[in-house]
């Protein structure tokens, strides 16, 4: 029998009975999320940009400057950046965002959160992409559920409201403290392994200047 889930209803073509359906096989791990309207999904290079201040010059190093070809106050004219009114500027997507007419989920269980993930069929089938990779979908969120989506080809991609494009997964809150700290002991101590990434069966002096340890 498909678990369901009651969920308020902006707009739900796709699910008249306002509820948000599991696939009927026990292993399936999430609830689908379908198109709310016809959408148009673009390619990457279709996908809307616009020139923004990421900082003021002054924040970088000289080096990392240098490394960019910045010169007597400029950049070369085929770099990426922009160096205009004192701070370095970038051109950043604007993800075109898609209604799934998932509105609110007030009943999310207590100690959970919820991620959205595309469905496999998408991505092999369609060449779908999530701007950003997952969705997080904190306990207290109450806005509708929106997919920042492109297509990984070089054509946009035409789908119908309805269609199933990605899912829903609840998913346990931690419980784990995570510890942060500079003594390289912390790790070496908790693992018996030091040297940082890509370490794994190395001898070499642990050489971050960060650790992260978990403790339940």
């Amino acid at each position: 029998m498909a678990e369901i889930i009651n969920v308020d209803i902006l707009r739900e073509p796709h699910c008249p009975e306002n509820t948000l359906l599991k696939p009927g096989r026990s292993t399936d791990a999430g609830f689908d999320l379908a198109l709310a309207d016809d959408a148009i999904i673009p390619c990457l290079s279709q996908v809307p940009r616009e020139l923004v201040r990421i900082a003021d010059v002054g924040v970088f190093l000289p080096s990392t400057l240098e490394t960019l070809g910045y010169k007597d106050g400029a950049l070369p004219k085929d770099s990426p950046f922009t160096i205009k009114d004192g701070g370095v500027w970038q051109m950043k997507y604007k993800p075109p965002l898609f209604r799934t007419g998932i509105h609110t989920l007030p009943q999310i269980p207590q100690g959970k959160w919820f991620m959205i993930a595309l469905r496999s069929s998408s991505a092999s089938g369609w060449g779908l992409k999530l701007h950003n990779a997952i969705g997080v979908i904190d306990p207290e969120y109450q806005d509708e559920l929106l997919l920042g989506l492109y297509c990984a080809y070089d054509v946009p991609i035409l789908l119908p409201r309805g269609e199933r494009v990605a899912q829903l997964i609840p998913i346990e809150l931690p419980t784990t403290n995570l510890f942060m700290g500079t003594d390289k002991s912390i790790l070496q101590v908790r693992s018996g392994r030091g040297g940082g990434w890509g370490s794994t069966n190395e001898t070499q002096p642990f050489g971050a200047n960060l650790i992260a340890s978990f403790e339940s």
